[in-house]
């Protein structure tokens, strides 16, 4: 009877082993991501503020993996999220679209949120105002271009309000009146150009940094 007890107890003892073995297998590891840690970003399409909005999320991701040697903390591929915090859309006269882009966070595969931060990114589009400020001197068959200030523009603008009506007016029309006209009314077309939207083309590459110490959950 006595070596039963004893059996028994070596057999609770080998199970009580193996159960704790099994836990320390399933034990969740923790590492700490420091604040500043820089983090790259990629677009994956073009980002147009022609179809955006203040305050719209954004989405990238992460191009190059965080990594230790035992295995990725941050793969390649997890989104990272910006927020639309300014926008403007080209104007006519040719100036150009602008706008400003801040990271809020990523989001990992187990659900995990990590707060990211970095000065806002400008995204300008291609300015056209010297184009939209250009003047048509016609006279006959011959013509000039040449380009104005914008204080030029103003005074060229308000001439054109002034004088456009008795210029084209049947009366008063004839070879003269007509180049002055195309002189005048050439900065009234030029407002028609319009300058480029901001984008952030497919493939920019973005740095951005982990805002606070951050634990992650790992599975290694």
């Amino acid at each position: 009877m006595k070596n039963l007890i004893t059996l028994l107890n070596v057999f609770f003892l080998l199970f009580i082993v193996s159960f704790l073995s099994a836990q320390d297998s399933d034990a969740v590891s923790w590492i700490f991501i420091e604040k500043g840690t820089p983090i790259f970003v990629r677009s994956h399409i073009d980002l147009s503020a022609k179809n955006l909005k203040k305050d719209q999320q954004i989405c990238l991701y992460v191009s190059n993996p965080l990594s230790t040697e035992n295995g990725d903390i941050i793969p390649s591929g997890t989104p990272a999220y910006f927020k639309i915090s300014k926008i403007r859309k080209p104007k006519m006269a040719g100036e150009a679209g602008y706008m400003e882009v801040v990271p809020q966070y990523l989001k990992l595969s187990n659900g995990t949120y990590i707060s990211m931060e970095a000065t806002p990114f400008v995204v300008v589009g291609q300015d056209k105002t010297e184009e939209a400020f250009l003047v048509g001197d016609a006279v006959g068959a011959s013509s000039t271009i040449f380009y104005t200030s914008q204080a030029d523009y103003e005074k060229n603008l308000a001439r054109a309000s002034n004088n456009l009506g008795t210029q084209l007016s049947p009366s008063g029309t004839n070879l003269n009146n007509v180049g002055q006209a195309v002189e005048i009314l050439a900065p009234l077309a030029g407002l028609l150009v319009k300058g480029g939207h901001a984008i952030i083309p497919k493939g920019q590459v973005l740095q951005i940094f982990v805002e606070k110490d951050t634990p992650i959950e790992v599975g290694f």
